[in-house]
């Protein structure tokens, strides 16, 4: 499904011939656009009571949604190096497994805040069979739904609030 070509108008809102049962949300990883994302999350759970939403973030990020009903599934991204007591034979082994794990839980929807081609390689290589984020930096092709960047003008990016950035992908999912 693609999303509505108006960058300026709000993007269609997503159909589903069947409510989603298991969602997979990437956070942001920076601690500020962690923050900025907690009312995105909040709307996530509100919307799809039902499923289980499992987040996918930095260890390091946990601390600030402690005290908050979110942390009750989490998957923690691995480290992009290997470390000083880590080979890097083992490094590419800890990934495998972390891909694989993802891959088990057979999400029916991945939602997508970073605009990394990363993520988008990540939700495409687990088979999410919904990948839905927004269409920048060369990942399109790897998500089953690309909402137009809201802030896009030619070339370039305007500023615009994060907030109001997700605002535009929680609209899209009727949020």
């Amino acid at each position: 499904m693609q999303a509505d070509t108006d960058k300026n108008a709000p993007p269609n809102k997503i159909t589903w011939q069947r409510e989603p049962q298991n969602i997979l949300l990437v956070l942001p990883t920076w601690v500020g656009d962690v923050v900025m994302a907690t009312p995105f999350i909040e709307a996530a759970f509100a919307r799809f009571p039902q499923a289980r939403i499992s987040l996918l973030m930095y260890r390091h990020l946990q601390p600030i949604l402690h005290g908050s009903p979110w942390l009750e599934h989490v998957y923690v991204w691995p480290p992009r190096k290997p470390g000083p007591t880590t080979s890097k034979a083992q490094h590419k082994a800890d990934y495998r497994d972390f891909l694989h794990s993802l891959k088990a839980a057979s999400f029916d929807l991945a939602i997508l805040l970073p605009n990394s081609l990363r993520v988008a390689w990540v939700a495409w290589r687990i088979r999410a069979t919904r990948r839905v984020g927004f269409n920048r930096d060369g990942r399109g092709l790897l998500l089953t739904d690309r909402l137009p960047v809201p802030n896009k003008q030619g070339r370039s990016y305007t500023p615009m609030p994060l907030v109001e950035y997700y605002h535009h992908l929680a609209m899209y999912l009727d949020m």
